[in-house]
């Protein structure tokens, strides 16, 4: 099924990510199944999709777009109106597979028998099957994960991209370290980049290029209450509820309204310390702190788990305090306050696949997987009154330079669903002038800011960054790779407009028995990074990372 232009673009991809062209073709193609077998189709709930009722306006054209929306359910219906003006196949990407299935769900409405799918979920078999029904041209549309932006089309007319500013379209974990974005880019066909809360590299592509800007906002801004947890503290209000949020979901219940709550951070403490000698409970595998849930701790990064700490083990000292906070506190504390009412929390620690009637509750509370896995349950016919954000801070206190932008963007999204089912939103922070919440409606002042200040950094757009990653099973000579890969790095770059980072432990440091340390490069766009090649066997070269810390 292959065509020069794909050939072209293998070449591409593997000189941009350092990769072998076998390994960039290993993505091009899915597992081929050893013999032919039966699968059973998986099984997607309908999806609430209501008419808008608004005249599609997103038309087909030569210029990449960038389409900023609200409703999900306007935004479906401009992808239908798209596809039907394109005569030729449609690319579809979406960051997660519970938006694939709904996806592609709500487009076999209108396109019969035309729509076929790829995840993770599928069988080899079904996987091998969908795609080829794609690459022989038998479907006219691909609904498909980060994997699908390497399906050959002899017949390619678009390529759109939902929900763009997730990281999922970056694969971060194995080779080829691609992000679906980029190569989108390097397809050659017309490109829609479709988000609530747009990316600032993205943003900045867009007025550089002079992209065609489609905001399908309402004119009329939202109403945002901004509480100051410093003051809450100060009446000696030492609950995650302020007394303002408080009385709103208690007016908003009494009249028979529900309550969204997000906050998100897992658990009950977020960390187990002796106040006696500062022991600090820390997985073994990952040394990061162990969280606190009911009577075991957890790592949530590697799933390691251990009973509840009641001694510390260095000194003996039962002198043992729980700090922070999270959702399994936030539902004990709902549950006292609101006893009357049923009460659902949604994380990755209870049965979140379980597909769960948010209409049977009064009260659902979680971290952002609400906005994944029930975003078409959360209508203005559920009746919400009050949505809250608990505690904002938790997403600015990430030692990450996009941490301002991700903040932005999920309190954003938080915003835009607020206001999609004229719900109050409520965000309680200890930093109520924080940039992030002045600008939550105006994109141009955040970003300009925000631009500011990464230029006086030299992070992007203004330079590129490429994480090198340096690993071993023994952390001294982990350590001591890592130094020598830095002295040879500064060296390389020294004629160049370039500087380096580092190294500096990853977090966590240890992944699967492996130590690892981090440099971070920062180049200018015009420099050749082809000297990379050379600095030192075995390292990983992550080219534009979502993350420089992990």
């Amino acid at each position: 099924p292959f065509k020069q232009r794909d050939l072209n673009l293998l070449d591409r991809i593997s000189e941009y990510y350092f990769v072998s062209k076998p390994m960039v073709l290993k993505a091009f193609l899915p597992g081929v199944p050893q013999r032919k077998a039966q699968y059973k189709p998986i099984e997607v709930p309908e999806v609430n999709v209501k008419l808008s009722g608004i005249k599609p306006i997103l038309e087909p054209g030569k210029k990449p777009i960038l389409l900023i929306y609200q409703d999900r359910n306007l935004l479906l219906e401009n992808i239908k109106h798209y596809v039907e003006k394109i005569n030729g196949q449609v690319i579809v990407l979406e960051p997660q597979i519970a938006f694939v299935n709904t996806t592609a769900k709500y487009l076999e409405n209108f396109f019969k028998n035309q729509v076929v799918s790829l995840h993770s979920e599928f069988s080899k078999t079904q996987y091998w099957k969908n795609w080829l029904d794609f690459v022989e041209g038998r479907k006219k549309v691909l609904v498909s994960t980060r994997a699908g932006i390497f399906t050959p089309s002899s017949n390619l007319d678009a390529i759109i991209l939902n929900d763009e500013d997730l990281a999922d379209f970056k694969q971060y974990d194995q080779n080829p370290r691609y992000d679906a974005r980029t190569i989108a880019l390097k397809r050659d066909v017309p490109i829609v980049f479709a988000t609530g809360s747009p990316r600032l590299i993205t943003w900045d592509k867009a007025k550089k290029e002079k992209w065609e800007v489609i905001e399908m906002m309402p004119t009329e801004k939202p109403k945002i209450n901004i509480i100051d947890l410093e003051d809450e503290r100060r009446k000696y209000n030492f609950s995650l509820l302020s007394h303002g949020l408080e009385q709103a979901c208690d007016k908003a219940l009494q009249k028979g309204q529900k309550v969204l709550l997000f906050f998100n951070r897992r658990g009950w403490a977020t960390s187990i310390i002796c106040q006696d000698c500062g022991f600090t409970a820390m997985c073994s595998n990952c040394q990061l702190p162990f969280i606190a849930h009911g009577n075991h701790l957890l790592c949530h990064h590697c799933g390691n788990a251990q009973d509840m700490i009641l001694a510390c083990p260095e000194c003996n000292s039962t002198n043992i305090k729980m700090l922070g906070a999270g959702t399994e506190r936030l539902e004990l504390e709902i549950k006292k306050l609101f006893a009357k009412y049923h009460v659902l929390r949604l994380d990755k620690d209870v049965d979140y696949k379980t597909d769960h009637r948010l209409a049977d509750y009064d009260i659902i509370l979680g971290t952002n997987l609400i906005l994944k896995d029930y975003y078409w349950q959360i209508t203005s016919d559920l009746g919400v009154g009050v949505v809250g954000v608990i505690n904002a801070d938790n997403l600015f206190n990430i030692p990450d330079f996009r941490s301002t932008e991700r903040a932005w963007q999920e309190i954003r999204k938080i915003k835009n669903l607020s206001s999609k089912i004229q719900a109050e939103l409520f965000v309680q922070t200890r930093r109520p002038q924080n940039k992030v919440l002045k600008n939550l409606t105006d994109i141009e002042a955040f970003f300009e800011d925000e631009l500011k200040a990464r230029k006086s950094f030299n992070y992007p757009p203004f330079q590129r960054l490429i994480k090198i990653v340096i690993q071993h099973t023994d952390p001294d000579v982990a350590q001591k790779k890592a130094r020598i890969a830095s002295q040879k790095l500064e060296a390389m770059i020294k004629e160049l407009d370039a500087e380096a980072m580092g190294p500096y432990g990853a977090t966590p440091i240890k992944i699967r028995n492996n130590y690892r340390y981090l440099i971070t490069l920062k180049i200018s766009p015009k420099e050749n990074i082809n000297f990379l090649k050379n600095l030192l066997d075995g390292i990983i070269i992550d080219v534009d990372p979502e993350y420089i810390l992990t």
